[in-house]
C-alpha cells in the first residue's frame, strides 16, 4: 500500500497540511503515517527536572493521539493511520525516517502559526524540498483537497536528461488521470537551437502524457508562473530543485523568496532520484 508521510508539528497549518493528506489518502487507497520530532532544548542539561524529555514525549504522544482521533473523524475511518514521534533533529530524522519508510510522497503544512514556528517550519519545509529523494508536497494553509486534474511542470530545460525525474512525473501524472502543462520562461519569438533541441527531447519524453506546453514570456518569471496556476486553475505545481538551478534562483531573488512558502496551490518538489512507492 502506499504511505504517504506527514510531518507535523502540531500547528493549525500543520492540521491542515494532514486533513488534505488524508482526504488525498482516501483517493488514491493510501495510508498515513504522522510524523513528529521532539527536539530538546539547547539548554536541557542546565535544567533538570524542569523540561525533561519523558514529559516532552508524553506531551507529544498525547497531542498525536488526538490528531489520530481528528483525521479519523475526517476519514470515517477508512484510511489507516499511524504515528511515528522521535526525538532528535527534525532534518536528520526526517532523512532517516523517509530512507526507512520508502513513502509515496512526504507531505508537509508550508507555515506555522506563530512567528517562531513560520521560521522552524519554514526552514524544514525548505530542508525536504530540496533535499528529500521523494516527492515532497508542500500545503499553503487553508488549502483543502479536491481531485488532482491539472499539474503544472516549471521546467528551465537545462540538463534535461540529468535533472527529470521522468518516471516520477509519469507516475504522478498518471496515478491522477491529470492533465500535464509544461512551463518554461523565454521568448517564443527568439530562436534557442539549446532550448528548442531540450523542448524536443523532453516532448518525447513525457510523449504518452500529451503534455502541453507554455512558455511564460514575461519579465518576472515567477509572477508568470503563478498567473499560469490562478487562470488555468491548476492543482499542483512542479518544481525540481538543483544547484544553480531553476528554484534557485526563484528563492534567492528577494520578491520571490517565498514562492514554496506563500503560493496558493501545493508545491511538489522533485529531483533526478526522487521515487514513488
Amino acid at each position: 500500500m502506499k504511505t504517504l508521510f506527514v510531518a507535523t508539528d502540531f500547528s493549525a497549518n500543520a492540521l491542515n497540511a494532514a486533513i488534505y493528506a488524508t482526504n488525498m489518502a482516501k483517493d488514491i487507497h493510501a495510508s498515513i503515517l504522522l510524523f513528529h520530532v521532539t527536539t530538546l532544548p539547547v539548554n536541557y542539561g542546565e535544567i533538570p527536572g524542569v523540561v525533561q524529555s519523558d514529559e516532552m514525549m508524553h506531551e507529544a504522544n498525547a497531542l498525536m493521539t488526538t490528531l489520530i482521533d481528528q483525521l479519523n473523524i475526517e476519514s470515517g475511518h477508512s484510511v489507516e493511520i499511524q504515528p511515528l514521534i522521535k526525538m532528535g533533529i527534525f532534518n536528520a530524522e526526517l532523512q532517516v525516517s523517509c530512507a526507512a519508510i520508502k513513502p509515496y510522497a512526504v507531505i508537509m503544512g508550508t507555515q506555522g502559526s506563530t512567528s517562531t514556528e513560520r521560521l522552524m517550519f519554514g526552514s524544514h519545509t525548505l530542508y525536504a524540498a530540496r533535499n528529500l529523494d521523494w516527492p515532497f508536497i508542500g500545503i499553503p494553509p487553508g488549502v483543502t483537497y479536491k481531485p488532482v486534474k491539472k499539474i503544472a511542470l516549471a521546467c528551465d530545460f537545462r540538463q534535461i536528461n540529468e535533472t527529470m525525474p521522468l518516471e516520477t512525473v509519469q507516475l504522478l501524472t498518471k496515478d491522477f488521470d491529470a492533465a500535464l502543462y509544461i512551463l518554461h520562461s523565454g521568448d517564443m519569438e527568439q530562436f534557442n537551437p539549446e532550448k528548442e533541441f531540450s523542448s524536443g527531447r523532453l516532448r518525447d519524453m513525457l510523449s504518452t502524457l500529451h503534455p502541453v506546453f507554455h512558455f511564460i514570456n514575461t519579465p518576472d518569471v515567477d509572477t508568470g508562473i503563478m498567473n499560469f496556476v490562478q487562470h488555468q486553475e491548476v492543482d499542483w505545481l512542479i518544481v525540481l530543485p538543483k544547484k544553480h538551478g531553476f528554484l534557485d534562483r526563484i528563492l534567492h531573488k528577494s520578491h520571490t523568496s517565498q514562492l514554496l512558502l506563500h503560493c496558493r496551490v501545493p508545491v511538489i518538489a522533485l529531483h533526478q532520484h526522487s521515487s514513488i512507492n
